[in-house]
This record gives structure tokens, sequence and C-alpha cells, in this order.
């Protein structure tokens, strides 16, 4: 796995996306994207979590990618200036996929 980035809250020595498949709805006008992102990801074994960057995002929920009805946990920390905001999810596995829903 990669070493770690002080620009990033991610810790890729614990666990990485590995694949990024976007569906996004744009509205020019109000300036705003809404979608889904079906993320992969590999995890060592001791991983629990998943952690991504994100700014300024609303998200609605995030679900299994084998049964959309079964929402996950996640955690958005408080934004931190110049980084955004932490997103951390839990793993059931070291290998998987799930589906962020956003604005």
């Amino acid at each position: 796995m990669a070493s770690t980035d002080p620009h990033s809250f991610a810790n890729p020595a614990a666990a990485v996306m590995t694949h990024l498949q976007l569906d996004l709805t744009v509205d020019f006008e109000k300036h705003i994207l809404q979608g889904t992102a079906l993320i992969r990801y590999q995890a060592a074994d001791t991983a629990k979590e998943l952690i991504l960057d994100t700014r300024g995002l609303s998200i609605n929920r995030i679900t299994s990618s084998v049964d959309t009805s079964r929402n996950l946990s996640f955690q958005l920390d408080v934004p931190v200036p110049f980084l955004g905001q932490a997103l951390h999810i839990p793993l059931e596995s070291p290998k998987g996929e799930f589906i962020i829903e956003y604005t």
C-alpha cells in the first residue's frame, strides 16, 4: 500500500480505493453535482475503516453494492481548513465495494 500524504486524511497503509464509478447529474445553474459513487476497496486484514477525503459533500447514505436496501454506517468529520472533511466508512471485510449517494 502507499505511504502517508500530509494533505490527506486517508490512511493508504490500511485501506485504499481501487475503483471508482461515478453516476452524476449536473445542475450548472446551481453549481450542484448529485449522484452516486460506486467504490471498490482493498484493505489490510487488520483495517477497520476506509477513510476518504471530501469537501462540501452532503452524504445522503452509503449502501452495500450487493443489497442497496442495506444502509452502512459512516462518519463525516468536522471540516478542516484547506483539507476538507474525512469520511470514515467501517469495513466488513478486507475487500469489497459500496455505493455513496450524495449531493
